[in-house]
């Protein structure tokens, strides 16, 4: 069996990058600087066969949601649909939904609500296999927070924290829902959380 190489990094490395991804460094520049850093830095840590067998559940620490929008294909979008958007979804396959974000609307396609039906999870209690926290903004336009308040009752685990952020937008990146997020991060990581350091 072929050997992968798993590169472990400390608990406080993670969080610096949590730290930098939600100060607005770009994604990919950051992961590509974290792959020069990998290749070029003697390799840590166990291979994949030295591993216990587990599942992939059961290396996860945790889970931080953002006004988790679970089902929203049917739940948020096509059961709250005026008729009219409806059949025009069902006849033309698309339907240009406004935004509130950007001069462009959202294209919406019938393949996009079908798809979503094939991965409902509301319907059954969901297992996540770790703990979970919840940031959710009670004045989210896109996301009720009765929906998270859903979720939270089909996650079957009581390790389970819902925050309700009560003057919160749907976006929730001012600099103290940052430090909610990075608090909820480091609970996982086991780091206390330090301020956010805005970009230079």
């Amino acid at each position: 069996m072929s050997k992968k190489t798993i590169r472990v990094f400390s608990r406080e490395f993670k969080l610096k990058v949590v730290r930098r991804m939600l100060a607005g460094e770009n994604v990919s520049a950051l992961a590509r600087e974290l792959k020069r850093r990998d290749e070029a830095s003697p390799r840590a840590g166990s291979t994949q066969s030295d591993l216990p067998q587990q599942s992939a559940a059961a290396s996860i620490a945790g889970l931080v949601l953002i006004a988790p929008a679970v089902d929203f294909t049917e739940l948020l979008m096509w059961r709250k649909f005026p008729r009219s958007v409806q059949r025009e979804l069902e006849q033309k396959g698309v339907w240009e939904r406004p935004s509130a974000y950007s001069d462009h609307p959202y294209l919406i396609t019938r393949g996009l609500i079908e798809e979503g039906r094939r991965h409902l999870l509301l319907d059954h209690m969901i297992e996540p296999g770790c703990p979970v926290r919840i940031l959710q903004g009670v004045k989210d336009p896109d996301v009720p927070w009765t929906h998270a308040t859903d979720l939270v009752s089909r996650i079957a685990r009581d390790d389970v924290v819902l925050t309700l952020v009560k003057d919160g937008d749907h976006r929730l990146s001012r600099p103290e829902d940052l430090e909610r997020m990075i608090a909820a991060v480091a609970e996982f990581c086991g780091v206390a959380g330090a301020p956010l350091q805005p970009k230079s």
